[in-house]
């Protein structure tokens, strides 16, 4: 999957660029959506910049960005509420990436 990925706090053209990660998998509880559309928001670019580093508990490198809307691809186990075909929009938590960086971000 291509993501944008934050790699420094600063400006946009030196600390995000865009990635290409492995696919990730539906866990226990989780679905996996496939992106239509995606957008950033004044916080983003406050993360970016580095205002909410004092607060926040990312681990640099990580993908970035948390508003979009696309297509259930795959449903884990326990996510029952959803099928492969729905048409879904989110606000991804901030942990919802743990699972897709590791080395692969750097």
């Amino acid at each position: 999957m291509r993501a944008f990925v934050l790699s420094g706090y600063g400006t946009i053209t030196d600390n995000v660029r865009l990635a290409q990660l492995p696919d990730p998998v539906a866990a226990l509880g989780e679905v996996l959506v496939e992106i239509h559309a995606a957008s950033l928001n004044p916080i983003d670019f406050k993360i970016v910049h580095g205002d909410l580093k004092r607060v926040s508990k990312y681990k640099l490198p990580r993908p970035f960005g948390f508003d979009a809307s696309g297509v259930v691809k795959s449903v884990g186990a326990g996510a029952g509420r959803f099928k492969p075909g729905d048409a879904v929009y989110l606000r991804a938590s901030r942990d919802n990436h743990r699972h897709l960086c590791g080395t692969d971000c750097g």
